[in-house]
């Protein structure tokens, strides 16, 4: 007999509802372990889920439009089936599909069509509230998968109509394909909310951008001689983990980097937990998982941390958790040309760190008198001056460049 498996939706980690934006199976597909089955989108992040076993899909109980919450029920694997032998129900064996608990929609088995042309859309809530605000749903962009309506987009839409004073129409955009050949592509939907992220938080925050280098010639070395122990535990060890622990350190000397600003600018909430994002370039874009408790862990446990949320991110595979919670964030522009940069914050954080490339340079001995060769660490950091002044933040950054120069202190 074979053995039906059904595939619930795992917890996401605080997200209570989410909609099915994409299906990525059909009846009848066998599909291996951990691959992609279907795509889910909450107003925080998109989320594919993974087949947790290898067999043959048989059933599919929701649609595209549904919205489902942790437990639910999304699909049938035939676990006994192998791929020579998918065998698909007959039409007359099949009995009406049953609605799937606490799923808005009555789920149907859908039409091929339905996998693969989503139309966008915006859910119930996010419909009532632009009624609540009198917004046409059709004058907004939606940054969501397949052009899917976001409360963000509502509140950006709003924002952007009363930003906007009565001004002369623009002039007509310059066709450059005048001028010989172009190349138009469009942007990922992660670029597209990231980039109206970083736009919001560049025109609302007054950034202030101080910078410095630490002499990390003796951390190096320590690295060098130690990295060989790591690649046994198949980690890399390399000097991220290291910026993250003075980081922490750091914030827990200077508690006003650890703050936000409340949404009416009259109060300023400091936590009492250190959770670092990490900025991961990916093909679609820039994502920013979050590392928790950061003071709990040693440099083993962080880079392991690091690695594994990495992979996640490029891999299209973070849970909605593992973008949460951040108290500041750090950009490691590794190996990439240049020195020094403005990182833009992460908000509602009040300050982020940029590294840039360690480079030899001369440094002024005054014991022997001497230029001698040191290796330096390009540090810049960004804070909001609403909450951070000039003083706190010479402080914080030398703080992190004293524990960079002599990694004992991290033991204090």
């Amino acid at each position: 007999m074979p053995s039906i498996q059904e595939v619930r939706l795992p917890d996401m980690g605080g997200v209570t509802k989410a909609e099915i934006v994409e299906i990525l199976v059909t009846p009848g597909q066998f599909v291996q372990l951990d691959s992609s089955l279907l795509t889910l989108e909450s107003d925080k992040a998109t989320i594919e889920i993974p087949a947790p076993v290898t067999g043959t899909v048989v059933e599919i109980l929701v649609t595209i439009g549904n919205s489902v919450q942790s437990g639910d029920i999304l699909l049938r694997i035939d676990v006994a089936a192998d791929a020579s032998e998918v065998i698909l129900p007959q039409a007359s064996m099949q009995a009406p599909p049953q609605p799937a608990p606490n799923i808005s929609k009555p789920p149907v088995l859908a039409k091929p069509s339905d996998y693969y042309t989503p139309k966008p859309h915006a859910s119930p809530s996010v419909r009532s509230f632009a009624r609540e605000l009198g917004v046409d749903l059709s004058l907004v962009t939606g940054t969501g998968r397949h052009g899917y309506i976001m409360h963000t987009d509502i509140q950006a839409f709003v924002k952007n109509r009363l930003s906007q004073a009565p001004t002369p129409a623009p002039a007509p955009g310059i066709d450059f394909s005048r001028f010989g050949p172009v190349h138009t592509q469009p942007l990922s939907r992660l670029r597209q909310r990231s980039g109206s992220h970083l736009q919001h938080a560049w025109s609302s925050i007054p950034h202030v951008t101080q910078f410095d280098s630490a002499d990390i010639t003796d951390l190096e070395t320590f690295r060098q001689l130690h990295k060989n122990d790591f690649a046994h535990q198949s980690l890399r060890l390399t000097i991220l983990p290291f910026v993250l622990r003075a980081c922490a350190n750091a914030l827990q000397a200077a508690p006003i980097f650890n703050s936000y600003l409340t949404a009416d600018g009259t109060s300023i909430v400091t936590r009492e937990y250190i959770n670092i994002g990490i900025a991961v370039a990916t093909d679609t874009g820039l994502i920013v998982p979050v590392i928790k408790d950061v003071v709990t862990q040693s440099i083993s446990q962080l880079a392991a941390s690091i690695q594994q949320l990495s992979s996640k991110a490029k891999a299209n595979k973070l849970m909605p958790d593992d973008l949460q919670g951040g108290c500041f964030s750090v950009s490691n522009l590794g190996n990439g040309s240049g020195s020094h940069f403005t990182p833009i914050i992460n908000a509602p954080e009040a300050a982020i760190l940029g590294i840039s490339k360690a480079q030899i340079q001369p440094v002024w001995n005054q014991d022997s008198n001497q230029f001698v060769p040191r290796l330096l660490l390009p540090l810049s950091l960004s804070y909001d001056h609403r909450i951070i002044d000039g003083t706190d933040g010479t402080k914080f950054i030398s703080r992190i460049r004293e524990l960079l120069q002599d990694i004992r202190h991290l033991l204090l």
